[in-house]
């Protein structure tokens, strides 16, 4: 039987993610203020966007936060910061999905 043990590489890699956030400060990232979708018809009309176009602009808003928080960051640890906030917001997109599937089917 092999014992299950962990690599250097990937235990420093998980010892200083969870460092990082556990200590760095939180950021506002401002993509995550944006609220819903934007949707208009063939006749440029507005709408309700569907159940993928909400995920889409989920994803979007969590790369475009990105992009601002990098830009506005300064120095390594906050680009860091970016980095983790960028990922968590994708997670939570993405976890958030089969909730945001359930909701849709009902109403």
């Amino acid at each position: 039987m092999q014992s299950l043990t962990l690599s250097p590489r990937i235990a420093w890699g998980i010892i200083i993610i969870l460092g990082a956030a556990i200590f760095l400060p939180a950021q506002d990232l401002p993509a995550q203020d944006t609220v819903g979708c934007f949707a208009v018809d063939q006749y440029d009309m507005p709408r309700a966007c569907t159940f993928l176009e909400e995920h889409g602009s989920c994803l979007w808003n969590a790369l475009d936060s990105h992009d601002t928080c990098w830009e506005g960051a300064d120095g390594f640890l906050e680009h860091v910061g970016c980095e983790i906030g960028v990922q968590v917001d994708l997670l939570a997109c993405n976890f958030g999905m089969p909730w945001r599937l359930i909701q849709s089917v009902i109403s």
